[in-house]
């Protein structure tokens, strides 16, 4: 169940949210048109949702490690992959506006923070055939499930790294190639998501974009999407609600404004 802070925050958002006609900057009316319509028109993955559909049957009981503010749904230390897929995991409409963004942006080196179950991973794996995603997961059992779907499956595009991301994060940034779209959704604590932005802020491509999630799941999560969004005055910052994106090209209008999706 949604806390009041959540609810009092989405009423705000929506007194203030604005659509492609009230924008000024012929840029971010393109990036609205071409990303945020399209992901409204574009179907859903059927392959991708028949697994979603399939973990919501799922009755398996898992030990959960959590390294961060604690899980959305549940405080328990076990869960069932049914809870899991049935409310702590990006829905298909967000998934496929990111499919749009990794598309019209060209990004091929993505990295996602928080794998849980991999469905959110296999859209960001299907959008650019191109693509290569690395994915964090601190959680072992639930790193091993997402693991061993993607082998089903056949995405060998996908690398699962397993750890505690304050871990694993800066050996894999060592020796990284420039990275184009990054998706932090793990360990909701302002200190830890400031740091994975720090850490990844110096090795982003030219054209690059960052999104970071549940941004009003808490008060401290939505003080580091403002601190982060006013300390990158150079790149455009759209809060969504649900997350913040942050773009960063030269040919993007440099603004920070909340989007009706």
């Amino acid at each position: 169940m949604p806390t009041f802070y959540q609810i009092t925050s989405y009423i705000k958002h929506k007194l203030h949210e604005i659509d492609e006609h009230s924008l000024h900057s012929p840029s971010l009316f393109k990036l609205y048109q071409d990303c945020f319509n399209r992901a409204k028109e574009i179907p859903e993955d059927k392959g991708i949702e028949n697994i979603r559909t399939r973990f919501r049957s799922d009755e398996r009981s898992i030990n959960i490690t959590d390294f961060g503010a604690g899980s959305k749904i549940s405080a328990e230390n076990s869960r069932t992959l049914q809870s899991i897929a049935r409310g702590g995991i990006t829905t298909s409409k967000y998934s496929r506006l990111f499919q749009e963004l990794i598309r019209n942006f060209g990004c091929r080196n993505i990295i996602e923070f928080g794998t849980s179950i991999g469905i959110n991973t296999m859209y960001l794996a299907s959008s650019n055939p191109d693509a290569r995603i690395w994915t964090f997961e601190g959680c072992m059992p639930i790193a091993e499930i997402a693991e061993q779907t993607f082998n089903d499956l056949k995405y060998t595009n996908i690398e699962v790294i397993k750890g505690n991301i304050d871990h694993t994060l800066s050996r894999f940034l060592h020796n990284s190639e420039d990275i184009d779209f990054v998706f932090i959704d793990a360990n909701h604590t302002y200190i830890s998501t400031l740091s994975y932005f720090k850490q990844v802020r110096p090795k982003l491509s030219d054209r690059s974009i960052v999104i970071i999630d549940d941004i009003y799941w808490s008060k401290e999560m939505t003080r580091v999407w403002n601190d982060i969004s006013y300390q990158t005055p150079e790149a455009a910052c759209i809060d969504i609600h649900k997350c913040g994106i942050i773009i960063f090209d030269r040919k993007m209008s440099p603004d920070r404004v909340k989007f009706e999706f």
